[in-house]
């Protein structure tokens, strides 16, 4: 069944009194008061449940490679990029003899999967000096369900690992850079994270003991982004936290495999383990001129305005803009999609800092081939899980609803959504907390612009779009 037959008849079912007839008129009906070129048959469907005040739910994306792994599969071939290296371990065997395991976190596009390497592929892995980063093919690999019951790819006597080709179609395959994130914009309870940050507190690493009496070691420190605006308490469990001590006050770093969770106090908190990586990355260098793309929500305290924005140089490069104090009074007075020359910048971490009232400079001189926003919009079909961000002209088609959740704490979590399409699709938009205003007094029917969205990845491997500081929405009538 189609998604467009699949929603028609949910609408049916929902609404026992309107006749197939009456709903395929109503849709086109919607269809010729909007404009075709905003609406799909589903979008219009969208639409109409809205008005008759039904709420439908969205087909799912079909799977990748990685996510095709069962319970039960054998003679298993993946390709997939490494993303995490955990060491060595020894084990012993029913019959007395020793053997060896180590586990590894494989990445596609989407999808994350464990990997158990066995005996022989153990020392195979330290030879070819496996590191996150590199493309491997694993073969005629086996899987049983993990502790946590979820699929474990093991490669046994059976099995093979080797470094990809060059042959091998690797364009499917995300970069580490690709799903690397900033401070401000960590999910919530979230696997798998890459975080790039600044050292704002050196580690420190001490000894406890467990409830069996056993040993163990913990590490923390805390990681900023670049204008110290957000920060995290960093956590890393286990015996692997000699590099952590090693890091000096302000360096950029790139953290690896790492999950986020609530401490106690509700703050976000990200966790690793000896799974986890850190990589010191060289500041970056400064763009000589920018476009703003688009101005976040200011934020005003008794002393300053400030706000981000996101900007792009010559070559399409996305930069975020930290303005704060006068800069950012004077840069927002100017027309929307304006050019900045950049004096005397800081820069790091892909933020472009600018506290000081001559940080930017408007550019009089439109420059004919300089990226806007149009180079970088897209259709709602065309939208994946490996764009940066997403730049979409598109209609509402529900009212925005923004209420409260109550998480596993019983902590109350505003929540926003809204339904949106084009003539292409619909997408969900979700925003948390206080990204959720953006979203106030949107109304079903309204045409709009959506800028810099992060585009993710739902439950159901489904995406849906959230904003983030930078992010805008352009209302028309």
């Amino acid at each position: 069944m189609s998604e467009y037959s699949r929603l028609f008849s949910e609408v049916l079912m929902k609404k026992k009194d309107l006749s197939e007839e009456k709903l395929q008129s109503l849709i086109q009906e919607k269809k010729d008061k909007v404009g075709s070129g905003y609406l799909t048959d589903q979008g219009a469907i969208f639409l109409i449940a809205s008005d008759l005040g039904l709420k439908l739910t969205a087909d799912s994306i079909s799977d990748l490679t990685l996510n095709d792994l069962h319970i039960g599969a054998n003679e298993i071939t993946v390709l997939g990029r490494i993303f995490a290296v955990y060491p060595s371990k020894q084990f012993t065997r029913r019959d007395s003899t020793t053997g060896s395991y180590r586990q590894i976190i494989l990445m596609d596009s989407k999808t994350y999967a464990k990997v158990s390497l066995w005996d022989e592929h153990v020392t195979t892995s330290e030879d070819l000096n496996i590191h996150p980063g590199m493309l491997i093919r694993v073969s005629k690999g086996y899987v049983k369900p993990g502790l946590d019951g979820k699929p474990v790819l093991n490669v046994g006597s059976r099995g093979s690992l080797k470094i990809a080709q060059i042959g091998d179609d690797v364009s499917k395959f995300s970069s580490i850079d690709d799903v690397t994130l900033n401070v401000n914009d960590i999910p919530f309870d979230t696997s798998y994270l890459s975080i790039k940050g600044t050292i704002s507190s050196l580690a420190r690493s001490s000894e406890f003991t467990r409830k069996d009496g056993s040993k163990g070691r913990l590490t923390q420190f805390t990681l900023s982004n670049i204008d110290n605006t957000d920060n995290v308490r960093v956590v890393i469990w286990g015996d692997n936290f000699q590099q952590y001590l090693d890091l000096t006050l302000n360096c950029l770093i790139r953290l690896v495999n790492v999950k986020s969770k609530n401490s106690s106090n509700e703050a976000l908190e990200l966790h690793g383990n000896e799974g986890s990586s850190i990589e010191v990355m060289p500041l970056d260098s400064s763009p000589s001129l920018i476009r703003i793309l688009s101005f976040g929500q200011k934020q005003e305290n008794t002393d300053r305005i400030s706000l981000y924005a996101l900007s792009c140089n010559e070559n399409g490069t996305f930069y975020n803009v930290s303005l704060a104090g006068n800069i950012c009074k004077k840069v927002i007075e100017y027309p929307q999609f304006s050019l900045f020359q950049c004096n005397n910048v800081t820069l790091s971490n892909s933020t472009i800092l600018c506290n000081d009232e001559n940080s930017l400079q408007f550019n009089e001189n439109e420059i004919k081939n300089f990226p806007n926003r149009d180079r970088f919009a897209k259709k709602i079909k065309n939208l994946n899980e490996n764009d940066d961000l997403a730049f979409v002209e598109c209609i509402s088609l529900s009212n925005s609803l923004i209420d409260g959740i109550t998480d596993k704490k019983g902590s109350i979590i505003t929540r926003g959504e809204l339904d949106v399409g084009d003539d292409t699709g619909h997408i969900k938009i979700i925003a948390w907390k206080g990204f959720a205003s953006i979203l106030e007094g949107i109304n079903s029917g309204q045409r709009l612009f959506l800028n810099a969205f992060s585009v993710k990845k739902t439950g159901d491997n489904s995406i849906h779009l959230e904003p983030r500081d930078y992010s805008s929405i352009d209302k028309y009538e």
